[in-house]
């Protein structure tokens, strides 16, 4: 009896050992799981924060250039409409060089580098406003382009200084979405670890490792996708459609054949946007959008690379096919819109560069599309002009 006694409790004690030791590892596992989930989780947000400083970059170099561009279009051309845009695009340099430093307040050498760019900027701007003035003050164009080139050695500062700066963010990027893939491994590592806990346990884990996959796989592609795209239309942003320019020049090269570029922006937008508030703008921008994808072939690509502008690159389009599809371009978008605010109607107008004939390089076409945009503005909107 004794002896039997004795076995008994061995055999209960093994047993409660054994649901100690079992509970220990599904605790462990919880436990693991747990902070393995929180650390994927904060790795998504520090992903997704380094991607919204990316796109305060590119918006950045954007208005850069874009302020350049009217105080020197106000220098050549003395249109004072220019001024206003110069003036509120180098308000919102600044406000974009304040956000991208809120984003990355934590990192001491980008804050070092967006200091220095903001002198560089004020100093090319102030450099800038004084032009402006002198020739408000009659001094004639002549004697302004001469100190162009320090304005050219300016702009590719501050432009050296971006590219460094988002180089910086990429790679960044690039460690943190290793992160992430480092917490799925080790996710990996703790169901191996369950699995001594019975089937179900395993199976349980395999279920979890599965959806961690998916949600990683997901807030990858959402975050490639995010730094080629625009937010608001889902459109190409700058970036992208300077990869896809240089790879369609480079294919035009090698098989001896045109291409083109066409800017564009929209007549009437603005005041449907300041009548009835930036919400219907953004509205009647997406539309805008879907009918530019409707309108063109699957080859051909359309970009937003401004407020309410966009540029159309056309693979293996001589002047007549660039010409009849700017045409359907402004029938397409010349159709009235339904919005939230009621039915609204704008228009477009379109400037058109061919290569070879107007550039050998994709900022030679940019900018002969971008001066026949501004010609067919000139001319009264709601047409097409083809470079010269």
């Amino acid at each position: 009896m004794k002896m039997v006694a004795a076995v008994r409790f061995i055999e209960r004690h093994i047993v409660l050992v054994s649901y100690v030791v079992s509970a220990g590892m599904i605790g462990a596992l919880a436990l693991a799981s747990y902070e393995a989930l929180r650390d994927a989780e904060n790795s998504d947000a520090w992903a997704l924060h380094t991607v919204h400083a990316i796109a305060e970059l590119e918006q950045m170099n954007v208005a850069v250039v874009e302020a350049e561009s009217a105080g020197r279009a106000f220098l050549l051309t003395g249109d004072p409409t220019f001024i206003t845009r110069f003036k509120a695009l180098d308000a919102a340099t600044e406000e974009r060089i304040g956000q991208f430093r809120s984003l990355t307040s934590d990192n001491r050498a980008q804050d070092e580098l967006a200091r220095s760019l903001t002198q560089i900027v004020d100093r090319r701007f102030a450099f800038l406003e004084s032009q402006i003035n002198a020739r408000l003050q009659g001094s004639p164009v002549s004697a302004l382009i001469p100190l162009a080139r320090r304005g050219i050695a300016e702009m590719e500062s501050i432009r050296a200084t971006i590219e460094i700066m988002r180089q910086a963010e990429e790679q960044l990027l690039h460690d943190r979405l290793q992160h992430v893939l480092a917490s799925q491994r080790t996710a990996g590592a703790v169901l191996v670890f369950a699995a001594a806990t019975g089937i179900v346990l395993l199976t349980l884990s395999f279920l979890y490792a599965h959806s961690l996959a998916k949600a990683r796989a997901a807030a990858e592609a959402a975050a490639v996708h995010l730094a080629h795209h625009d937010a608001l239309t889902g459109l190409p942003n700058r970036r992208l459609l300077d990869d896809r320019l240089t790879l369609a020049l480079a294919r035009a090269r090698r098989h001896g054949t045109s291409m083109a570029v066409l800017c564009l922006d929209l007549d009437g937008f603005k005041k449907v946007n300041d009548t009835h508030g930036h919400a219907v703008g953004d509205e009647l921008l997406k539309q805008v959008a879907q009918r530019l994808r409707d309108t063109l072939r699957a080859a051909d690509t359309v970009a937003r690379t401004g407020g309410d502008e966009f540029v159309v690159a056309l693979p293996d389009a001589d002047g007549a096919g660039a010409a009849q599809t700017a045409g359907k371009i402004i029938a397409a978008v010349s159709k009235s819109y339904e919005l939230s605010a009621g039915t609204a109607s704008i228009g477009t107008s379109i400037g058109i560069s061919i290569h070879p004939k107007h550039g050998a390089t994709t900022e030679e076409l940019l900018k002969k599309a971008d001066d026949a945009l501004y010609a067919a503005k000139t001319a009264g909107k709601l047409r097409f002009e083809m470079a010269v």
